[in-house]
């Protein structure tokens, strides 16, 4: 998908916030809200990186108001062996990402010679 949903508020909707609230009703998003902001505009590009099994490590992250706790894979300090571009902007322009894949695919190359 080249751009963001242009109906992205639309395409998310919430619980009422209201603990004491009976309404069981569900409310749209705030208008300003992250995807209200990017409804309709090009899609940032987006990467997969493939690190070596043993530099997994599952951690614990706290949440804060914005965000809830979660679990991931640290990534500080991991060695990334290949960079891989899924998918570009609409306009195909190389990023800084896409000369960091092309290194480490070079000095993956000049390592097997």
């Amino acid at each position: 998908m080249p751009t963001y949903r242009s109906n992205a508020v639309a395409a998310r909707i919430t619980a009422c916030d209201d603990p004491g609230c009976e309404c069981h009703q569900w409310t749209m998003p705030d208008p300003e809200s992250a995807e209200a902001q990017r409804a309709g505009k090009p899609a940032d590009p987006w990467y997969s990186a493939l690190i070596d099994a043993s530099d997994y490590e599952i951690i614990h992250f706290d949440g804060d108001p914005s965000s809830p706790s979660g679990y991931g894979v640290r990534l500080r300090e991991v060695p990334i062996l290949r960079l891989r571009k899924v998918r570009g902007t609409p306009d195909n322009e190389p990023t800084v990402l896409d000369m960091v894949a092309a290194a480490l695919d070079l000095h993956r190359l000049a390592d097997g010679l």
